[in-house]
């Protein structure tokens, strides 16, 4: 039997069909909502959390000690901490790029000495300081031994006795001078600080120390440069000064490389006190990608932008302070201390830049926070061993979801701080969010429900209108003596026929509705952009086809229920 006489009383059929369409275009709507607040959510979950990273109450200085393996391993296996990121510090040599004289919180401030050679330009001045006095000048450059320097001059602190009343030089004065580089307290660079020796000795501070083995040589006037340098050289063979010297002329163009899977899970960026000016961050899609961040100083003072290459040598490694002051003990550089032996630097290639960095202020009080120097380049997880650096406190940050942070701390706070562990974390701006968070999950849980009422209601309509309008069909092909399976062909023809059209006007007016409402809507709450028109017909059209087929398998199962009924009842 091939041809059924079911098109019997059609506008019945048409009305089955626009019921199926309006209940279907109701649950994809709410499917919709559902959908775009779960987006919602994710994002706000993703974008703000809390950031944060772990270190020892019992230690001095405890941002620069290494975590132990069992403690981070509680950290990974915990259901509550999406990411743990350990962050590589390696030395590296960037081959025609200087770098910006910064002494903020890194070796730089430490190691990185000036060998400078040029004359006096202003008239000294004496000033009261932390210690004693302070004489203050600009000194004009003729010659940078060390090669640290890249401007032509630099304001000169050193650093008195309390007893100091007048300058040790004057205006005109041609100098040799040994120092650092030197910060005021809101991290700008001042320029170079040197040390008095008699105001050492009134401190009872080691003269001998490399730290403190800064040098002023005033040479006598009317000299020729070479009769100039002739006394210099032998000054620094002199005061042992000549492998620093030149140890500072290698390390002129070296930078320190972090690198890092995402960085929005560097403790400074999670702060908002360092942000990208142009460009973008590194996020975990550039893994293994030769791309970089640098900070715009280091760019200006290069001529460089964002899609600009470098050329980078990275070694296998990073330098480790280890002797002088406590609080700098473990501190890791890319720049070498006095007496260290140049690591082994090798070829990496060029790097794109994608993005530039810089900060608000860097003046954060505490020695257990960190802030990067301006000559911290940044490169993707992937390109280099992750074990050139070790756990370090500062090297190592969490991620917890702010829905997780109670659960979190319920966990480990107590158990870790038995451990002598504390906790510094930093929200990212989920305590802002949380209430709406919260509201907007309701909202979703809400729409879900509605989804599946308006599913089931679409379902079970459907079927039963669809399979009353064709019972007495199906009675009279069994009566006629048609086999069931033949029999409930009908009843798949009938679906055939009202599905396509149901199917075709719900998603067509889901997404009129998407187009007209919910799209302003979704783009108002949704800081990213939103899925493609083709992606949202492309739910949409999954969606039917699910509550379709749902719908389908309900009216077999309605078909096999008629089969075993009476015909004779069937037919009334």
């Amino acid at each position: 039997m091939i041809k059924f006489a079911f098109l019997r009383k059609p506008l019945k059929l048409v009305f089955v069909a626009l019921l199926a369409a309006l209940l279907s275009t109701a649950m994809l709507v709410f499917c919709l909502q559902a959908y775009f607040d779960g987006m919602v959510m994710e994002h706000s979950m993703n974008s703000t959390a809390y950031v944060g990273t772990l270190y020892s109450r019992r230690q001095a200085y405890p941002m620069l000690k290494e975590i132990p393996a069992n403690i981070l391993q509680q950290l990974e296996h915990s259901d509550t901490v999406d990411k743990i990121m350990i962050a590589p510090v390696y030395s590296a040599i960037a081959e025609g790029l200087t770098h910006v004289a910064d002494g903020f919180g890194n070796l730089e401030n430490l190691n990185v000495k000036l060998f400078l050679e040029g004359t006096v330009d202003s008239k000294p001045s004496i000033s009261p300081g932390g210690f004693g006095m302070i004489e203050t000048f600009h000194l004009r450059i003729s010659v940078n031994w060390g090669g640290c320097w890249s401007a032509n001059g630099i304001e000169v602190r050193i650093l008195r006795d309390a007893g100091t009343k007048a300058p040790s030089l004057k205006e005109g004065d041609h100098v040799f001078l040994v120092g650092r580089y030197n910060s005021n307290p809101n991290g700008d660079v001042n320029g170079m600080l040197l040390f008095d020796p008699e105001m050492l000795d009134s401190l009872g501070l080691r003269t001998d120390s490399a730290i403190w083995n800064h040098s002023i040589l005033v040479l006598p006037e009317n000299l020729s440069e070479e009769e100039s340098h002739a006394q210099i050289q032998l000054y620094l063979q002199e005061t042992g000064l000549v492998e620093s010297c030149t140890l500072m002329g290698q390390i002129k163009d070296m930078f320190t490389v972090h690198q890092v899977e995402d960085m929005s899970m560097l403790l400074t960026v999670a702060d908002g006190t360092t942000f990208i000016t142009q460009g973008r961050e590194l996020q975990a899609k550039d893994t293994g990608r030769r791309v970089c961040v640098i900070h715009e100083a280091v760019a200006t003072q290069n001529s460089l932008t964002v899609g600009d290459r470098i050329s980078l040598s990275i070694a296998d490694g990073c330098y480790t302070y280890d002797s002088d002051f406590e609080e700098y003990l473990g501190e890791k550089s890319g720049y070498p201390f006095e007496g260290d032996t140049l690591l082994s630097y090798k070829a990496h290639g060029e790097f794109e830049i994608v993005g530039l960095y810089s900060e608000i202020s860097r003046n954060i009080g505490g020695a257990d926070y960190v802030h990067h120097s301006c000559n911290d380049i940044f490169v993707p997880s992937g390109l280099l061993p992750d074990s050139a650096a070790g756990a370090q406190a500062r090297c190592v940050t969490f991620r917890v979801p702010g829905p997780e942070y109670e659960d979190f701390m319920n966990e480990f706070e107590v158990s870790l701080n038995d451990q002598g562990y504390s906790f510094r974390t930093i929200d990212t701006g989920w305590e802002a969010m949380s209430s709406s968070f919260y509201a907007m999950n309701d909202r979703r849980t809400l729409m879900a429900v509605c989804a599946v009422v308006s599913f089931l209601a679409a379902v079970l309509s459907y079927d039963v209108l669809l399979s009353n309008h064709f019972r007495h069909e199906f009675a009279l092909r069994r009566l006629l003596g048609a086999y069931p399976k033949e029999a409930r062909e009908v009843y798949t023809f009938g679906f055939l026929v009202t599905v396509l059209p149901s199917a075709l006007v719900s998603v067509g007016c889901s997404f009129g509705v998407y187009r007209l409402w919910l799209r302003e809507l979704a783009a108002a709450a949704l800081p990213v952009a939103l899925p493609s028109d083709g992606t949202i017909l492309a739910n949409l059209a999954g969606w039917s086809c699910a509550e379709f087929l749902a719908a389908f398998a309900g009216l077999m199962v309605l078909s096999v229920i008629t089969n075993k009924q009476s015909l004779i009842r069937l037919l009334k």
